[in-house]
């Protein structure tokens, strides 16, 4: 008697964390469908930090994983600019957001360092990747909230708001200069990309010495911290683009 043994092995699995600027994401895959290479999982956090995604990765392995504990993983990582900012009070209780100047770049990229190794504890298999930080607009953030009337006594100046967007992108510069290096490495002799999601909210200009900056641009951000429909649609589609890269090589 010949006996054929049939192994069925599940989709490899992507996993897209991350806070409410994913919000629409799983309104973008109803609409493209999902992919035939792998399966895809979207879980976001409002108002969330690095450390609000530790707990959704041991309850990914549970709920996705515990039947097939070998199956393939690819996290992708998009979060961050909560760890930036700080909300203060006046003295109706609204609030207003302008940056945490007590935080250190460095500590934010140890604290994303740490989410991508215990990810790889919990999934032997994974590969990990982080994409970039967009930028906030404090100035546009607090105006908009004042349109719908949830701030209508401000503390903070124009002014200071914008100092506070140019000090937050400073700062954001220094962490995603260790993202880009750290995702062009590669992992398990898998070759990887960089998701660049703060290159659609920011444009190359030159001044008059013709020396290069870069200039926000207001309009990729609705309310200068979560992405229009078509910054949000951009980033969908290059996180799928570099999910499909990577998955080709498990």
């Amino acid at each position: 008697m010949n006996i054929i043994l049939v192994i069925y092995q599940m989709k490899p699995l992507l996993v897209i964390l991350g806070d409410s600027r994913l919000a629409k994401f799983n309104s973008f895959q109803d609409k493209f469908g999902p992919s035939d290479k792998y399966e895809t999982l979207v879980w976001y956090q409002a108002g969330g930090k690095i450390s609000d995604l530790h707990k959704f990765i041991a309850e990914v392995k549970s709920k996705h994983c515990a039947a097939y504990p070998h199956r393939k993983a690819l996290f992708i990582i998009a979060v961050g600019i909560n760890n930036f900012t700080r909300r203060i009070y006046n003295d109706r209780n609204e609030s207003e957001l302008i940056a945490d100047r007590s935080v250190k770049p460095e500590n934010i990229w140890a604290e994303l360092s740490s989410l991508k190794a215990e990810t790889q504890t919990v999934f032997e298999t994974a590969v990990v990747i982080i994409c970039s930080i967009p930028p906030v607009i404090y100035e546009k953030y607090n105006d908009f909230r004042g349109s719908k009337g949830k701030l209508t006594l401000p503390t903070i100046s124009k002014l200071e708001s914008k100092n506070n967007t140019d000090y937050t992108l400073e700062q954001l510069k220094i962490v995603n200069r260790e993202i880009s290096r750290a995702n062009h490495e590669g992992q398990s002799g898998i070759r990887t990309k960089h998701i660049s999601l703060h290159a659609n909210c920011l444009t190359s200009k030159k001044d008059k010495n013709q020396n290069k900056y870069m200039q926000l641009i207001p309009g990729a951000l609705y309310d200068g911290l979560h992405p229009q429909r078509a910054t949000g649609l951009n980033w969908f589609h290059k996180i799928h683009k570099c999910a499909k890269f990577i998955v080709e090589q498990f």
